[in-house]
């Protein structure tokens, strides 16, 4: 937005010393002004030129000034143009309020002392000025919520949904359109999970609620969602804000890490070790139990670990016990 000094003006008016001292007045406090002496032109100009401001005298040869007024502010590429009435025959407060009706911003009878003039229209692009920082803003505000990934919501104090960002319907995978038209004290997931007895709480005395809540969208996917109620003043009344986080991701994978550890618990509970010295006969090799009795080797090692056994003999031992079987073989 151009700053009010340099903005640009349309005068509107047939009586050519009006339009020459209106001109005149504009352009040395800095205006960029242009000019039109009937209503056509006067849309032509507003078309062309796009002006901040049109100054439009009510009486004109073909289009009465009103008319002018209602057709700039009902095209939407114009509609933002402020636009103040002039006349010094159709002064009396009907007219006025006729002219207002037809959109314009503000009406002047004349005649006006031309300080009053200038002060009026620097007034009116003054305001127009906020009313565009503010819109911006609004827009601005509105895109980071609508592009967010956190869900945000507001409620008023009776239930009813005033505003919804797109993140809600994504998370619990309803239209928008439906979602909105919901009140909250008659949603029974609400209820079931406990989010309707926060809301009433906070509502009632102002403190911040949390909570996380478990649910299957309509989609049937489990989601997890990190819920915070907290409430709110605007036009001197409570309202309740929501905003969501989706920690459905957070969720699933502390679900697999304690399933890990479980696994890994039930793993080492069955893993058995052998340490230390084992006493053991260097005779028969039997080894003696922690209780003071001696049991064989494989029963030892058995109880005391994952191994099993299967039994074979070696060479060596097959030599000493059945030497003629195995001179047979050798031969």
């Amino acid at each position: 937005m151009r700053n009010i000094d340099t903005s640009k003006i349309l005068i509107v008016d047939d009586q050519a010393y009006a339009l020459q001292g209106a001109s005149r007045i504009m352009k040395s406090a800095g205006f960029e002004v242009f000019e039109a002496s009937n209503g056509n032109d006067c849309l032509r100009s507003v078309a062309e030129n796009k002006p901040d401001l049109v100054l439009l005298d009510v009486v004109l040869p073909d289009i009465d000034g009103r008319e002018v007024c209602r057709r700039i502010k009902s095209d939407p590429e114009t509609g933002d143009i402020y636009v103040i009435l002039l006349s010094s025959i159709k002064v009396e407060s009907d007219s006025q309020s006729d002219g207002l009706e037809h959109g314009a911003d503000g009406y002047i009878a004349r005649p006006v002392p031309n300080r009053e003039l200038l002060a009026r229209v620097k007034s009116m692009l003054r305001l127009k000025n906020t009313e565009k920082r503010l819109a911006e803003a609004l827009e601005f505000n509105e895109k980071i919520l609508s592009t967010s990934s956190v869900g945000v919501a507001t409620y008023s104090s009776d239930g009813r949904t005033t505003f919804m960002n797109e993140a809600i319907p994504r998370m619990i995978g309803g239209a928008k359109d439906q979602v909105l038209s919901e009140n909250f004290r008659q949603l029974e997931s609400w209820r079931a999970s406990g989010l309707l007895n926060d809301a009433e709480e906070a509502l009632s005395t102002g403190a911040e609620k949390m909570r996380q809540v478990h649910i299957v969208t309509t989609f049937g996917k489990e989601v997890w969602l990190d819920c915070h109620l907290r409430r709110f003043k605007s036009g001197g009344e409570y309202h309740l804000l929501l905003t969501i986080n989706d920690i459905t991701s957070l969720k699933l994978a502390e679900q697999d890490k304690e399933k890990l550890i479980e696994d890994l618990r039930e793993a080492l509970s069955k893993v058995k070790t052998l340490s230390g010295f084992l006493p053991i006969c260097a005779s028969c090799k039997k080894i003696r139990n922690d209780k003071g009795y001696w049991e064989q080797i494989e029963s030892y090692i058995r109880d005391r670990s994952e191994a099993e056994f299967t039994h074979s003999i070696c060479p060596e031992c097959a030599r000493k016990l059945y030497p003629e079987l195995y001179k047979n073989k050798v031969d």
